[in-house]
Formats: C-alpha cells, structure tokens, sequence
C-alpha cells in the first residue's frame, strides 16, 4: 500500500467527502426509536414557542 502524504491542502480538498462517510456511518448507528421523557418534550415546546 503507498503511503499518503497528509498536507493542509490534502486536508481541505478531502474533508467534505470524510465528513460525508463520518456522517453516513454514524446515521446507520442513531437509535430513532429512542422516546423521549415527556418533561423533556413539554420543555422543548416551551423554547420553540417562545423562539417565534
């Protein structure tokens, strides 16, 4: 295997498309079943009405 020079330009050219794999495997890993406590949703209604 050859070996990757890793400079500040290479960085920046390929982060978009780490980030986007990062992204991705950590989306296949959330738990969207997770309910949560309903303090936390009464709480959370409170701040988007009072965000408007």
């Amino acid at each position: 295997m050859g070996h990757i020079n890793v400079t500040d330009e290479w960085l920046y050219r390929n982060m978009p498309l780490v980030n986007e794999a990062m992204v991705r495997e950590l989306e296949k890993q959330t738990d969207d079943s997770y309910q949560f406590s309903k303090h936390f949703e009464k709480n959370n209604q409170k701040r988007k009405k009072n965000e408007q």
